[in-house]
């Protein structure tokens, strides 16, 4: 799932420069911050990678604000948290085509 969503919001960035949706968005965003608390480290760096995608962070702070203004109270604590003591930080690795199941492409 987190390589799917860092694919769509990679997509979309690279065809319009755009976020993904908001009514898109909101629903998976507290399913990849609980992802980021994950014992597991590939499922925690995936989901890490899926957020950075989706909020655009490398591309500046615009992204978080949009998303951050989406999202209630204890939400936005939550992203908030996830953001600034590991997206930050993280180095970013792009999704390729050959890793997304070609059946979700069609």
């Amino acid at each position: 799932m987190c390589q799917a969503c860092q694919y769509a919001a990679e997509s979309l960035a690279a065809a319009n420069g755009s976020l993904l949706p908001i009514d898109v968005a909101r629903p998976l965003i507290p399913m990849l911050i609980n992802g980021t608390r994950e014992k597991n480290q590939v499922v925690r760096s995936s989901a890490e990678m899926a957020l950075i995608a989706l909020l655009q962070l490398k591309e500046g702070d615009q992204g978080i604000q949009v998303m951050l203004s989406a999202l209630e109270g204890g939400g936005r604590e939550s992203l908030n948290d996830v953001i600034n003591k590991c997206l930050r930080r993280a180095t970013y690795i792009p999704v390729t085509p050959a890793e997304i199941d070609p059946t979700l492409l069609t």
